[in-house]
């Protein structure tokens, strides 16, 4: 019996043990790179952006420029939008987008020829709105190996698209502490106000035929002197 028990397993070691050996090693699967992703607001418009990471002299996908109006909370629907890139207080590259790509949407595909931090300054014109928001760190990379690895996301959240929330009546505020008036819960009646309020009563009891009260006045209806 232990014979038995021990040779297929010895058996199985060795078939497990060759093909090991002849198995090619699995390369590392490549690592996704999260996309940035701002949110800013400023008196006039609500800047939301995500956009992949630069890299030097690359085109790397459209940075998706979402501009909401704060009065309205409607998307921009025109204007120019000019994009400057500044390093040390001097402006290194600059785009001008002469209209959104879509209502609220501009795009850009920036190409930028050095690394480094960049200050980024996205000025708005337009004939109700003029906004300009800032980006203090955007960073361009040498190559896609310096890129920062993917981010554990956070569970529970519900997305909520710019799209989405354009079609909606929608507005955001921010948070902050103010006085509100107090109140307190109570049971009440309503009545009407003195002198406009007149009961009826029936000179007699007993029940009244339907089909002699068809024309009988319903409730919430006007009724004069005299009618029946």
């Amino acid at each position: 019996m232990k014979r038995l028990l021990i040779f297929p397993a010895l058996v199985l070691a060795s078939v497990g043990l060759l093909f090991g050996c002849n198995q090619e090693p699995v390369p590392d699967e490549e690592h996704e790179h999260p996309a940035v992703v701002i949110t800013e607001w400023n008196d006039s418009t609500e800047l939301f952006l995500e956009y992949p990471h630069l890299l030097v002299g690359e085109p790397t996908g459209n940075w998706a420029i979402h501009l909401s109006d704060m009065k309205t909370f409607l998307p921009i629907t025109q204007g120019t939008l000019e994009v400057r890139f500044l390093r040390g207080g001097e402006e290194v590259r600059s785009f001008t987008l002469d209209a959104p790509a879509r209502d609220g949407i501009f795009l850009l595909d920036p190409v930028i020829e050095e690394a480094g931090i960049y200050e980024v300054h996205l000025d708005l014109a337009t004939e109700q709105v003029l906004s300009r928001h800032v980006l203090p760190e955007v960073r361009v990379w040498t190559n896609a190996s310096e890129l920062p690895h993917d981010a554990e996301e956070e569970d529970g959240g519900i997305p909520f698209l710019k799209e989405q929330q354009w079609v909606i009546p929608w507005g955001i505020q921010r948070v902050g502490e103010q006085a509100v008036q107090s109140t307190v819960m109570a049971p009440a009646e309503i009545v009407a106000r003195d002198g406009a309020l007149v009961q009826v009563s029936a000179p007699a009891s007993g029940i009244a035929a339907e089909e002699l009260n068809r024309g009988a006045p319903s409730v919430g209806e006007r009724v004069r002197a005299g009618q029946v």
